[in-house]
């Protein structure tokens, strides 16, 4: 999974043995910005503004649960079959993917008492 992430263009920012803190993005340079936007009499404040809206950074928190599945936190999960649960701040979007190598079960559906 880490590994998938990282082709992808994200960066490995801090790790340990069960969880990884993944980014993707850079950082909009304000002083830079702020400069060049009085250098050349304001006109550069468009692109600033146009940086600024559409540029960030975006971490992504993945995490090995007890039961061996793959949590990620704050961002969305390309895997297939992933089920979405509310985090416990209720603001971070929470996905929940099978172990990796686990063969594909019948059991897990809405009916089955699954996670919804």
């Amino acid at each position: 999974m880490v590994s998938r992430r990282v082709a992808a263009g994200w960066r490995v920012e801090s790790r340990s043995g069960s969880q990884a803190v993944l980014v993707r993005g850079q950082p909009v340079n304000h002083v830079l910005h702020a400069f060049l936007t009085v250098f050349t009499c304001f006109v550069w404040g468009g692109v600033w503004a146009v940086l600024a809206l559409t540029n960030g950074v975006e971490r992504v928190v993945l995490t090995v649960d007890a039961q061996g599945q793959v949590v990620t936190v704050g961002g969305a999960l390309s895997e297939g079959g992933a089920v979405t649960r509310t985090g416990a701040s209720g603001s971070w979007p929470v996905r929940s993917s099978p172990r990796v190598g686990a063969a594909p079960s019948s059991a897990g559906g809405p009916s089955s008492g699954g996670i919804p």
